[in-house]
């Protein structure tokens, strides 16, 4: 589980920092492959405060999260998890991307999960964090 895991968060990496030019992100190599993953991304534990459906969108949750700070971050999830349910959620953050719009809404992050049987699973932790802890 944990492989399948890094492998969706590997690409998922990949596909984002080829949407930059090289020079914004010299993490990425002549073939677009990923050289570093650790170096300059912030991986944190965000808690979930508040979720609502982006209207004119299937797939699109607009989160509000903490990690230390609020932040609103847009999220592919709409079809596997209802907003209801994700409210209180410990998940994991990618924290330091530059911002994005994604339905006319800024995107100040990005949650991680990999694909499972049934669809799309959030990565959690299997106990209780402090908001803001760096993943490692």
């Amino acid at each position: 589980m944990c492989r399948d895991i890094a492998a969706s968060f590997t690409r998922y990496v990949i596909s984002v920092a080829r949407r930059f030019p090289k020079k914004a992100n010299p993490q990425i190599s002549e073939k677009g492959c990923l050289l570093r993953v650790a170096d300059g991304v912030a991986i944190l534990a965000q808690l979930l405060l508040a979720a609502e459906a982006i209207p004119k969108s299937e797939k699109l949750l607009r989160l509000q999260v903490d990690i230390g700070e609020k932040r609103t971050v847009v999220a592919g999830i709409a079809r596997f998890y209802r907003p209801e349910d994700l409210v209180g959620k410990t998940v994991i953050l990618l924290a330091n991307l530059q911002p994005t719009k994604l339905m006319g809404v800024e995107s100040q992050g990005m949650v991680l999960a990999a694909d499972g049987k049934d669809g799309v699973v959030l990565a959690t932790f299997d106990q209780e964090m402090q908001v803001g802890a760096k993943v490692r």
